[in-house]
């Protein structure tokens, strides 16, 4: 099931209005790509995405070497996705979308200030790509 491109922008806004900086990308594979994720303070990914997964994507990254969360969001959110999720190496699996205060609280969990940069992909956003 993709989400409309609304969600990614929703999420974009959220974290903007926070001071975060944000890097979108549309899949696991592009996010793989980017030169700087390994420095990233905090990762949010989808799932389910085209191309390469989100559950991929984040045991490709701990595989790396990467040590920091990886926020792993779905709307098919039940005991057996946490379970999948925690052992590719997610470090918290949520519900989407997210209201702002449930933004605000993971950022708290992980004891960020207001600035930090994060990588947000949700897969079905190939019409942002423009913007």
């Amino acid at each position: 099931v993709e989400d409309p491109p609304v969600t990614r922008m929703i999420l974009i806004e959220q974290l903007q209005q926070l001071g975060c900086e944000v890097e979108s990308v549309q899949n696991g594979k592009e996010a793989l790509q980017l030169q700087n994720i390994m420095s990233f303070d905090l990762i949010f990914t989808d799932w389910n995405m085209p191309i390469l997964n989100g559950l991929e994507m984040t045991a490709a990254l701990r595989s790396r070497g990467y040590g920091r969360p990886i926020i792993c969001m779905t709307a098919a959110m039940a005991e057996a996705t946490a379970v999948q999720g925690k052992a590719a190496g997610a470090t918290k699996m949520v519900g989407k979308p997210m209201a702002m205060h449930e933004v605000i609280k993971i950022l708290q969990d992980f004891e960020y200030g207001a600035q930090f940069q994060a990588v947000c992909q949700i897969y079905s956003c190939h019409s942002l790509e423009a913007t």
